[in-house]
Order: structure tokens, then sequence, then C-alpha cells
């Protein structure tokens, strides 16, 4: 799983009481938002500035140039960690194995015969409890649900094609 706690998210969220002056814009998010500090990088960038050739890793001088249009902000690592622990804990209280590698990724494994219902359940539990989405790549071992969960990405399940009744 592929949870939506990362930077990008988390600052689309946190600004939902406001006007959505992000919704279809470039955003990219690093360092304390200023593109013109040096040794700065992206640590995300949404899917609008990523289709101008910036993504996570990009100096954000670089993605200046490449995205002059683009919507700057800070990172903040603890609300992301803060993000990260909402999701986990409805995970944890759900009926699967929860495998945490770090605030962006986890493995959930589960043996059911509705691996596809049980990924969206999983979603819905997500969404409903944090505000965010994520999204749920189905496989019979982790390599394969990474490979599906990139496939699904941004907020989708998909499985790997040999997947039946195991998620992961």
């Amino acid at each position: 799983m592929d949870p939506a706690s990362r930077p990008r998210p988390v600052h689309r969220r946190r600004r939902t009481s406001t006007p959505p002056e992000l919704r279809g814009r470039p955003v990219v998010v690093g360092g304390d938002g200023d593109p013109t500090r040096p040794r700065t990088v992206a640590a995300t960038a949404t899917y609008e500035a990523r289709e101008h050739g910036v993504h996570s890793g990009t100096p954000l001088h670089t993605a200046l140039r490449r995205c002059s249009d683009a919507v700057f902000l800070p990172s903040d690592p603890p609300a992301y960690d803060a993000a990260s622990v909402r999701v986990m804990t409805t995970l944890r209280d759900s009926p699967v194995d929860v495998e945490v590698w770090g605030w962006d990724e986890t493995f959930i494994g589960a043996r059911t015969d509705q691996p596809e219902t049980l990924a969206t359940a999983l979603q819905q539990a997500v969404r409903a409890r944090t505000g965010l989405d994520c999204s749920i790549g189905i496989g019979d071992n982790k390599h394969q649900a990474k490979l599906a969960s990139n496939l699904a990405n941004p907020s989708a399940s998909t499985a790997s094609p040999a997947t039946p009744g195991r998620t992961s």
C-alpha cells in the first residue's frame, strides 16, 4: 500500500478549508519552499508538476526553471509523520498484517478470496479516518504488490497478473 501521507496530499488536505487554489496546479514541496535557495530539492511534486519534468529529488531551482508557474511549499516532516501514524493506526485496526517501510510505504498481508474487496474496504477506512487516499497493489509477494501499487497511483487498487487470493 502506498499511503498518501506524503508531502503533497498532506499539504492539499491541510488547505481544504481554504479555496482550492492548488487543485490542478503544479505544486512542488521541498526545503523551506524557496526555489532560489541553493542545495534544496523537491521532496515531491504533483502530477501537474511532473508533466514539466519535476520529480522528487529535482533541485528546486531546476523545478522553477522547468515549471515557472508552480506553487512552492516548504516541507513539514512532523505533519507527514502525524498523517502516517493516523494511516497506520487505521490499518492496524483492520484484520490484516501490517509491515511499515517508512511513512510512505506499507505492506499489508492477508489471505482472502476477495483481495479487491479488501483493498477497497481498507481504502475507504483510511479515507474516512484520515481524509487521505491510498493506492493498494495486490500481489502474491511484495515485489508484485509494489509494482501493482505503482500502477494504481494515485488512489486506486490494482492486481498484478497472477494474484488470486492474497494481498500484500
